[in-house]
């Protein structure tokens, strides 16, 4: 949804560097997005660390999701 890309699209490979629609506004809306879904809450040092798809999920399953 954020990034206007289908299913198949997605991978854990997405990263700002290499995903041209992974501006600020959209981490941002990612990070909300997840947040609001997951009941989780993202810290400043979680949402610094956050480079690619891989580090949502390793900070999610730090968080015991």
């Amino acid at each position: 949804r954020v990034f206007n890309l289908k299913a198949n699209e997605i991978s854990d490979d997405m990263s700002k560097e290499n995903t041209p629609e992974w501006d600020s506004l959209n981490n941002l809306t990612l990070l909300t997005d997840i947040e609001k879904e997951l009941k989780v809450k993202f810290s400043a040092s979680d949402i610094t660390k956050i480079k690619s798809l891989k580090d949502i999920e390793t900070i999610l399953k730090a968080k015991g999701l």
